[in-house]
C-alpha cells in the first residue's frame, strides 16, 4: 500500500494535516491499549472547518473493514483532511512488529504520508506498551480527490 511516489517528507505537509494524522495515530493507540491488543477496528477521521468526525469501518473480516475505509475515502468529498488508521506489521531488523498506522491525505497535495507507532500487545504475562517512537513510513497515493 506504501509507495514512494514524489519523496515527500512529511515535513512537506500541511501542519494541519499532520496534527491530524498525531490526533488519528494516538486514538487508535488508546483504542488498542484499551483492549491490550489488537487488531484495530479500521477507521478515518475528517476534519471539516476545523469539526472532526471519526468513522469506523466495523466488518466480519478485519480486511474488508480497512477496503470499505479505503473506498469511503475516495467517495468522500467534503473535507479537506483525512486519515485513516489500521492495525498493521512493521519488519524493523528482520523483526515483525504489531503497528498502528496511520495515511494522512490533504486534499490540495499530491501524496499522501503514512506514520507508524509500533507496539507489543498484552499477552499472559505482559502489558501492551509501545515499541519505539513514533517513525515516517513514507508516501502513498492519495485517496482525496480535488474538487472538480
Amino acid at each position: 500500500m506504501l509507495q514512494e511516489v514524489e519523496g515527500k517528507n512529511i515535513n512537506q505537509a500541511d501542519q494541519r494535516l499532520v496534527d491530524l494524522m498525531l490526533f488519528a495515530l494516538d486514538h487508535g493507540i488508546e483504542n488498542i491499549k484499551i483492549k491490550g491488543k489488537g487488531p484495530l477496528t479500521p477507521f478515518v477521521v475528517t476534519e471539516i472547518n476545523g469539526e472532526k468526525e471519526v468513522t469506523r469501518f466495523f466488518t466480519k473480516n478485519h480486511k474488508d473493514g480497512l477496503s470499505e475505509a479505503i473506498r469511503h475515502l475516495k467517495e468522500e468529498r467534503k473535507s479537506h483532511f483525512a486519515a485513516l488508521v489500521f492495525d498493521g506489521i512493521l519488519p524493523i531488523n528482520d523483526q515483525k512488529f504489531n503497528a498502528v498506522i496511520v495515511r494522512g491525505y490533504d486534499r490540495t497535495d499530491t501524496v499522501g504520508y503514512a506514520l507508524g507507532q509500533r507496539y507489543v500487545p498484552s499477552g499472559f504475562f505482559s502489558f501492551f506498551k509501545l515499541a519505539g517512537d513514533k517513525v515516517f513510513l513514507g508516501n502513498a497515493d492519495s485517496l482525496l480527490t480535488m474538487p472538480t
